[in-house]
């Protein structure tokens, strides 16, 4: 859903809709959900069966732990440029885990 559709179906004050909106997205299925709780459990639920299962699936992946600390790592450093190697490095440092650079390739 767009912002808009979003703003116009809960009628909640702009900053609030925002907040709301920006913080969850707008899939449709939100809509039923009433707390944060919910909210938070579809989406991580969407995330692992929708993209997490494709990637494993399309590409034979066989250590799904590394795939999901590889996307948390990258999810939480948007905003910087990185590598096969430092992610290698984070793995090292955050998860106490040696992964290869080439097996994050």
């Amino acid at each position: 859903m767009s912002f808009k559709e979003y703003f116009n179906y809960f009628k909640l004050d702009f900053e609030a809709a925002w907040n709301e909106y920006s913080m969850y997205g707008g899939m449709p299925f939100l809509l039923m959900c009433k707390t944060s709780e919910q909210k938070i459990k579809y989406l991580d639920n969407l995330f692992k069966e929708t993209y997490i299962k494709d990637i494993v699936n399309r590409n034979a992946i066989k250590n799904t732990e590394v795939l999901e600390n590889v996307l948390n790592i990258v999810s939480s450093s948007v905003r910087s440029l990185t590598n096969p190697n430092k992610l290698s490095n984070s793995f090292k440092s955050i998860k106490n885990l040696i992964v290869a650079p080439n097996t994050i390739k």
